[in-house]
């Protein structure tokens, strides 16, 4: 009894989980694979796994509305037509006359993961009298030179984004005691 419960349980971890193999393991023999495939219980759905809680595995690649492929889970490499968060911030934004309006202090991204808003810092020295600026995403146009380095511009004067409203952020709304209306 005790070898059937053992050899039971040795089928069901094997049929389970990954076969690793190795070098130096004795080769099963005829007999013994016999033994194991006539005392294996049978199997039952209960031992199937449940397809409505599988997931993409992750080198499964899905596609997606846009007509690229993404992976679900992880991505192994920056493509060249995407860019990172952290080449944005700190960066200056200038105008079409090339006059220097602020530096960019964050971004802001909508519900959908997309960015919604640049956050530029505007006025001020140092940072000392600085205002924080939203500006819609689709106003800022990056223009990448022969060497590859990209250079912020927005159609505004400095004058325009120093009168823009200051943009606030939740926390800040919260701490004055004011909760921000719901945006489009």
């Amino acid at each position: 009894m005790k070898t059937l419960l053992t050899t039971t349980a040795l089928v069901a971890l094997l049929s389970a989980a990954p076969v690793f193999a190795a070098d130096d393991a004795a080769p099963r023999t005829d007999q013994a694979i016999e033994q194991m495939t006539t005392e294996a219980p049978a199997a039952t759905d209960e031992m199937a796994p449940d397809a409505s809680t599988d997931t993409v595995a992750n080198d499964q690649v899905a596609p997606v509305t846009d007509g690229t492929a993404h992976n679900e889970t992880y991505i192994p490499t920056q493509a060249s037509e995407e860019d990172l968060a952290s080449s944005w911030i700190g960066k200056s934004v200038y105008n079409e006359s090339d006059e220097n309006l602020g530096d960019i202090n964050d971004l802001l991204l909508g519900e959908d993961g997309k960015i919604r808003a640049v956050i530029v810092g505007v006025g001020g020295f140092l940072g000392i009298g600085e205002k924080d600026v939203a500006v819609s995403f689709d106003a800022i146009k990056p223009r990448a030179d022969a060497d590859g380095d990209v250079t912020i511009y927005l159609a505004a004067t400095q004058e325009q984004l120093e009168s823009a409203p200051d943009f606030e952020t939740l926390a800040e709304a919260r701490a004055r005691g004011a909760e921000p209306a719901a945006t489009q």
